[in-house]
């Protein structure tokens, strides 16, 4: 599926990802911005815009599932278990939206690159 060579990156821009949404929680924003930027990072090593999208989409994929059982662990904590059912409804939603917005990046970030490293 992705060569050896795409581990690095889409390990480094899921890292980005987690760090802006952790950052995000700890000032009381739960922005989604970090994914636009982890998937530009990974799309800036692409050669063209639908490898930065398959390793955008990679990279959210990645980073949206490590914050959707962390999200899932904080409601446990949280003794939310009543309404367990349309949290998790909400996170599969945000989740989706995750990967969409970092494999948008990664796209941008190679359609950029290609624009103008040329």
């Amino acid at each position: 599926m992705l060569g050896n060579n795409a581990k690095k990156p889409i390990i480094i821009s899921s890292a980005i990802s987690l760090l802006f949404f952790v950052a995000g929680i700890l000032i009381g924003n739960n922005s989604i911005s970090g994914f636009i930027i982890g998937g530009m990072t990974i799309g800036f090593t692409s050669t063209d815009y639908k490898l930065g999208l398959k390793l955008g989409a990679t990279s959210g994929f990645i980073s949206g599932i490590i914050i959707l059982l962390l999200n899932i662990a904080l409601l446990i904590m949280q003794g939310a278990n009543e309404l367990m059912q349309s949290y998790i409804t909400i996170l599969i939603i945000y989740f989706i939206i995750e990967i969409i917005i970092s494999s948008f990046g990664g796209a941008l970030a190679s359609l950029i690159k290609s624009e103008y490293m040329n």
